[in-house]
């Protein structure tokens, strides 16, 4: 019976992980097809140049609105006020870390911004 009670238990965590994470996927996924939305999970305010190294790379490759349809930074620290649990549900262990969403999901993950340079021109074609 203790066997079985766990089995319960151990489906319903997994179920509830998964569908948590589908919740804040689905949220931060664009609603088109062949379009992406990129979100830099942050500890603090990232500095002006920072921000400026990912959007410097949407206006000189011409992606913002034709390809890249949102981003946005979001903050982890302390203070964070965030209804969901971000450094749980996509495991980040190391910040700032980038992560690109298609309308299907997670497609893109990295640490570097001339990664995700490279990875936006590969899919720009």
């Amino acid at each position: 019976m203790n066997k079985i009670l766990a089995l319960f238990v151990g489906i319903f965590l997994l179920v509830g992980c998964s569908t948590e994470e589908k919740r804040v996927v689905e949220r931060l996924k664009p609603e088109e097809e062949n379009k992406l939305s990129v979100r830099v999970f942050v500890e603090e305010t990232p500095s002006q140049e920072y921000q400026r190294s990912i959007l410097d790379i949407f206006d000189e490759h011409s992606l913002w609105g034709d390809k890249v349809t949102s981003h946005g930074f979001t903050i982890l620290d302390e203070n964070s006020t965030h209804e969901d649990d971000y450094k749980k549900i996509f495991v980040l262990d190391r910040l700032p870390e980038i992560i690109v969403f298609n309308n299907d999901g997670v497609i893109f993950r990295t640490y570097e911004v001339e990664e995700l340079e490279a990875f936006l021109l590969s899919e720009k074609e």
